[in-house]
């Protein structure tokens, strides 16, 4: 059941950190802080919390699936542990799946290159830029998607440093009092984030693409660590800057907290955050076509170039389709839910299916 991959087209163990920390930190880190406030108030920094230790959770659980299966990818998986038919099916609907999330993102992400800079830009100006970029990143193959995740998280990380600016206006007061929610409170927009975390599972297809894959597990874990201390940082700065009321209705609160930024070269620092934040927005997307044009060529076997062409029109053309905010808002949402299902609740149930799998071999193998 082994993938068959050329050596050369294979990554070092140590760049799975740069994988999954560049598609974990996208466009929901502008505005997560909404969605927890509201439920959660300033205990929403356990939220957080909880969500990253799920997190490594799971990706202990994807180690699992994967290493019992010798190099497999989920493609591969399906048909073994569901049949070719059933298999087929699920390995579709979780393409589907990350064609989701590749055209929330580009929109959530156009919609806010038009509210902050150019209100009367044309969403399909933008859609085109973005699948040329996506077309000549992912056509290059899986090595440069790499690179570009790797240059994602680096290039950027000044905006995290940046964020120390509202500081200077904090009320760490706001902080206090601790535990004053209950754990239902704490829970409950989990489901609500499920965008802001999602992406990891893409380990699931390229992990055949690992050199020494047994020692790519610690940094994986390392970069949903990095994603998590990240998040609770910006949590925490959003906290003590606004108020629980104001925060609760900031739809970017992370974009907002960057007009406090002063720097004497550049007068309007917000601007270069939101050009600077393509190169964050890019592995994210790059990352989930690549895995989509890998699942095609797997299943229909079609060449990947000839699926990336058609997978960068549909996504042109489903980015074209959401215009208004409402729509905008509901596909965010939506793909909240569906992350959460695929995250929380399939990867598990997937692991739970190669156990009972795995015992149903050993009990026929002692009974003959």
């Amino acid at each position: 059941m082994k993938t068959s991959v050329k050596e050369a087209a294979l990554v070092s163990p140590f760049l799975t950190l740069f994988l999954i920390h560049a598609i974990q930190v996208g466009i929901g880190m502008l505005g997560f802080q909404r969605f927890l406030t509201k439920t959660a108030g300033n205990d929403a920094v356990f939220t957080i919390i909880i969500y990253g230790i799920i997190v490594h959770i799971t990706i202990f659980l994807i180690y699992q699936i994967l290493e019992k299966h010798n190099g497999a990818d989920l493609i591969e998986i399906h048909k073994a542990l569901l049949g070719k038919w059933a298999g087929g099916l699920i390995s579709i609907l979780y393409m589907a799946y990350f064609l989701l999330l590749s055209f929330t993102l580009i929109r959530s992400y156009i919609e806010i290159i038009q509210v902050w800079i150019f209100p009367e830009l044309k969403t399909w100006w933008l859609a085109i830029i973005f699948v040329i970029i996506i077309y000549y990143v992912v056509s290059g193959g899986f090595r440069v998607v790499t690179g570009v995740c790797f240059f994602g998280v680096i290039i950027p990380f000044f905006l995290i440093i940046c964020l120390a600016f509202p500081l200077r206006f904090a009320h760490f007061n706001n902080l206090l009092p601790l535990f004053n929610y209950s754990i239902k409170d704490i829970l409950t927009p989990i489901k609500q984030t499920g965008l802001t975390f999602a992406g990891f599972e893409t380990l699931l297809m390229f992990y055949p693409l690992i050199k020494k894959r047994e020692k790519s597990q610690k940094w994986a874990q390392l970069g949903a660590l990095m994603s998590t201390l990240i998040y609770l940082f910006v949590m925490t700065v959003s906290i003590v800057f606004f108020s629980q009321q104001q925060l609760a209705k900031t739809i970017w609160a992370t974009l907002t907290m960057t007009t406090m930024v002063q720097l004497p070269f550049i007068e309007r620092f917000e601007y270069a955050a939101i050009a600077t934040y393509l190169i964050v927005i890019m592995p994210n997307v790059c990352l989930a076509i690549w895995v989509i044009s890998r699942g095609c060529k797997q299943l229909f076997s079609v060449r990947q170039d000839k699926a990336l062409i058609v997978l960068c029109v549909l996504t042109f053309i489903l980015t074209c389709t959401m215009e208004r905010r409402e729509m905008i808002n509901n596909l965010s949402t939506i793909s909240s839910y569906v992350a959460f299902f695929v995250t929380f609740v399939y990867i598990p149930l997937l692991f739970i299916l190669k156990m009972i799998k795995k015992r149903k071999r050993l009990s026929a193998s002692t009974l003959k």
